[in-house]
């Protein structure tokens, strides 16, 4: 975090070349986009929540498992 803050600060200008603060705002913004996960889907995780078993409690499934609660 530090290191981009460095980076986007105002530079002295010596004659012009370079990147302008703009630019390199965007570059960093978007490298930290590319970088995320992707959003959260409940309703996927849910349904995969649902078919989890656990060996300590072989008759049930889902969110009535303590651990399954838990995860989700």
């Amino acid at each position: 975090m530090i290191n981009t803050i460095i980076d986007t600060r105002p530079k002295d200008s010596s004659g012009g070349g370079g990147k302008t603060r703009e630019e390199l705002v965007s570059e960093k913004a978007k490298d930290l986009l590319s970088k995320l996960p992707p959003d959260y889907n409940d309703n996927e995780v849910r349904e995969t929540c649902k078919k989890l078993t656990v060996k300590a409690f072989p008759n049930d499934k889902g969110l009535s498992i303590p651990l399954n609660i838990f995860l989700y």
